[in-house]
């Protein structure tokens, strides 16, 4: 596609994220001045009184009021957006069935974490931020446990790589960066979009490469790579628990203020006790409007840490041609803006502009 298409994808991209922003923000305030949480508490202490009880149907209440009011909107940015700009290669049951998956994976992950809060909000009222990021820290540490192994699958078929010239291609790769995967696999991404990627995700001895199938088919075995040499410099720089010692660090400033901002709310709403299930609202609106805050940070460190890992692909590879060319095709299959707004990229990219990243290697000799 041409230029001005990937433009005006992403410009309708960009408009549907503020009005998810602006519809969850609107929605939890009108939960607050309309009394409808209240209500809702209300109803479930027809039923029950047990803490645990009380905070699970609440949540889940919420949970299916919000996915309720977010589908169409989900509906049109994952499957009529991505059929409009020939991008998406599912049926709509099929992408049905992916919302529904998502829905109840995130259900699963975050009921436990809002029983926990609670507790934590019932017995500790003015030290409850701490454990509660403790917490945090500790599911974001088991989920980038799981998720190779348990979560991916159950969106996409995994297999080994088949292809030997590559896989010895890749093992190479792996063993001059000193990295120890020695797991590489393959996802049939292409029974899903047309989008190519690759990944090294997971931790300690369940690490692995995932490579999308139309990654294989489509670009040269050099190009595949030095995708592969870039997702090893991740794993050189020890990434992951980069991000998961600065999500760490986000997550303690969120609670920190969350706690500062939910104690002035609560007044401000009528509600006397930090832990009234019906305040939760105004705990979600804290947590939502710091971290939205705190976003831009959180972009700007990942792309420092992208920058880096393109540094590593092109040492080890030694070949920013193919560096080049692969980007190149990236981002004409992805659709991606070459050169975004500059206020939308501080804002919103975790990865620098293919633009940029294509002009750091057009700057890079060979040693």
């Amino acid at each position: 596609m041409m230029p001005e298409s990937s433009k005006k994808y992403h410009y309708i991209k960009n408009w549907l994220f503020l009005a998810s922003i602006f519809l969850s923000l609107l929605g939890l305030y009108l939960l607050l001045v309309s009394g409808l949480s209240m209500q809702i508490k209300n109803f479930i202490l027809r039923f029950f009184h047990n803490n645990f009880l009380v905070v699970g149907s609440y949540i889940l209440i919420i949970n299916i009021g919000y996915a309720a009011i977010d589908f169409p909107l989900a509906l049109y940015e994952g499957f009529v957006l991505e059929h409009r700009f020939k991008l998406s290669n599912q049926k709509f049951l099929a992408w049905f069935s992916d919302l529904l998956k998502k829905h109840l994976i995130e259900f699963a992950v975050f009921l436990p974490a809002a029983e926990s809060l609670y507790i934590f909000l019932r017995r500790t009222q003015d030290s409850w931020w701490i454990y509660a990021a403790l917490f945090w820290i500790l599911l974001s540490i088991i989920l980038a446990k799981i998720t190779p192994g348990i979560i991916i699958p159950l969106f996409f078929k995994i297999s080994p790589l088949k292809d030997e010239a590559l896989r010895e291609k890749v093992l190479s790769l792996v063993k001059n960066s000193g990295s120890a995967i020695k797991n590489i696999f393959v996802i049939d991404f292409s029974k899903k979009t047309k989008k190519s990627n690759a990944l090294v995700c997971g931790l300690g001895k369940n690490r692995r490469i995932l490579l999308a199938d139309n990654l294989i088919n489509e670009f040269s075995p050099d190009e595949i790579a030095v995708v592969v040499a870039h997702e090893l410099g991740h794993e050189v720089h020890k990434d992951t628990l980069r991000l998961l010692l600065s999500g760490s660090i986000s997550s303690f400033l969120a609670f920190f203020f969350c706690n500062v901002f939910l104690k002035s709310g609560l007044e401000f709403f009528g509600f006397d006790n930090i832990h009234d299930i019906a305040a939760f609202p105004v705990l979600a609106l804290s947590l939502f409007l710091i971290s939205l805050t705190l976003m831009p940070l959180q972009n700007a460190y990942t792309r420092k840490r992208e920058r880096a890992a393109d540094l590593v692909a092109l040492k080890l590879s030694q070949d920013k041609d193919s560096f080049i060319s692969m980007m190149e095709k990236l981002g004409k299959k992805n659709l991606a803006d070459l050169n975004p707004n500059k206020i939308i990229e501080f804002l919103l990219y975790d990865h620098p502009p293919i633009s940029k990243r294509i002009a750091a290697a057009r700057k890079f000799y060979s040693t």
